[in-house]
């Protein structure tokens, strides 16, 4: 659409991609969080389903669950800022 700007133009630093990610109840014993990573990082090193996952534009990862809140926190703050710059309001 000409004359329309770029989101990156209107917002710089604006980057979008998206994510899959297990969460648990607040609580859950760590035992079981570090289970269900444990197992989760094994299953995305088998490489039938890591080919799966790039075939389908996705790049299979996996991380612990610090690893994993620390990049949540990150993304709250980062759209956080972002709807801020924006003046988003919810009705």
């Amino acid at each position: 659409m000409p004359g329309v700007p770029t989101i990156a133009e209107t917002l710089p630093g604006y980057e979008m991609f998206g994510w899959i990610g297990f969460m648990a109840p607040a609580g859950t014993p760590s035992a079981i969080t570090d289970r269900i990573s444990d197992e989760t990082r094994k299953i995305m090193q088998d490489p039938e389903l890591r080919k799966r996952f790039l075939a389908a534009g996705m790049e299979p990862a996996g991380n612990t669950p610090a690893e994993f809140a620390a990049f949540l926190r990150k993304q709250n703050d980062r759209y956080g800022s972002i709807v801020k710059q924006a003046h988003v309001k919810l009705d």
